[in-house]
């Protein structure tokens, strides 16, 4: 379900939806637990040594909704399930 809402998304927009890593990948969606968190996967790990957004789903959601692109930022992913801070917006606060 999740990944044909992706798909659906990505051709009304003219993106792209892969499973591989490239170097033209811009957001990594993934799954979250109740509290926002997500395992460090290796698609996140690759995505934060990137410098690439990491969302959750809601951002995908709320970009349908819109039928246009969103703010990143309320729907990045801010927390592993280590308790981690170690994405976009933490690096930001931490500049």
């Amino acid at each position: 379900m999740v990944q044909i809402l992706l798909i659906n998304f990505a051709s009304k927009i003219g993106a792209e939806v892969t499973m591989i890593w490239t170097s033209e990948v811009t957001h990594v969606i993934v799954a979250t637990g109740e509290n926002g968190a997500c395992t460090r996967i290796l698609k996140v790990l690759v995505a934060i040594l990137n410098d690439k957004w990491v969302h959750k789903m809601d951002w995908v959601k709320a970009c349908m909704e819109e039928m246009n692109h969103v703010q990143e930022e309320p729907h990045e992913i801010t927390l592993d399930k280590e308790g981690c801070h170690c994405v976009k917006v933490a690096q930001k606060l931490a500049d």
